[in-house]
């Protein structure tokens, strides 16, 4: 298979879930694909495994996105084995439904370090490799409504954490618009893959009907490609109208 000349796709947290459904989709557009998982290794096994039955290449590396050391050997490991790093999908976040006075400090803390400090250290180490390379795309995985600021009942944490990506991403595009490279972000509403809410009533989306992988793969399909060379700083909202 011609793999696109070459070019990488990074998709952290991609051994399950959503993100899994990414890497499959880009590895049979083309894409080198990198598949990150943090523990569940027999699951992005399963996902690699998926990925070379299509005929398709992949590279499987373990490392924790929250800490700063596993980054840079993350990063290191993928240019060894590829010499680049061309886009960045950022599927990382867990998520914790508890009200707020009842959330102890670690688990504010994982929230954050997990949908935010993540994306801050991921973007940091591979923003210079696409600079060389005067290309690169940046896409990250917001919450849709996020974007206003608004009280949220039992899941504070976690949509400041979502609030602070969507900032963290523009700001990268703003920084970055001269360079070739564009940051956007794709925020979610209840997905029918997705660990936000599992258990959600479909009735509550206006659209009456929970996302799927196929939803947020498209709208992926349009931001890495060159017809969306001049959309940067974007967040394009993959919820069926909820959250607005």
């Amino acid at each position: 298979m011609n793999f696109l000349h070459g070019k990488t796709a990074l998709i952290t947290g991609s051994g399950r879930g959503l993100g899994s459904h990414v890497a499959l989709a880009l590895a049979q557009d083309g894409w080198r694909v990198v598949i990150n998982y943090r523990t569940n290794r027999s699951a992005a096994e399963k996902t690699a495994e998926r990925i070379h039955a299509q005929g398709a290449e992949c590279l499987l590396v373990q490392a924790d996105v929250r800490r700063p050391q596993e980054v840079e050997r993350l990063v290191s490991d993928i240019q060894q084995q590829t010499g680049r790093i061309d886009i960045l999908i950022h599927a990382v976040g867990d998520f914790a439904q508890k009200p707020l006075l009842q959330t102890d400090h670690k688990l504010w803390c994982e929230m954050l370090e997990s949908n935010l400090t993540s994306a801050f250290l991921m973007c940091r180490a591979v923003v210079p490799i696409m600079q060389k390379h005067k290309w690169g795309r940046i896409i990250t995985i917001g919450l849709s409504s996020a974007a206003a600021i608004r009280a949220y009942r039992e899941i504070t944490p976690y949509a400041i954490a979502k609030t602070g990506l969507l900032i963290l991403t523009q700001s990268l595009a703003r920084e970055l618009a001269a360079e070739g490279i564009t940051a956007n972000c794709i925020s979610l509403g209840h997905m029918r893959d997705g660990s936000t809410a599992p258990t959600i009533d479909k009735n509550t989306v206006p659209m009456q009907r929970l996302g799927t992988a196929e939803d947020l793969v498209a709208a992926i399909r349009f931001l890495i490609s060159e017809q969306a060379a001049y959309t940067s700083g974007s967040n394009i909202l993959v919820s069926g109208a909820w959250g607005l």
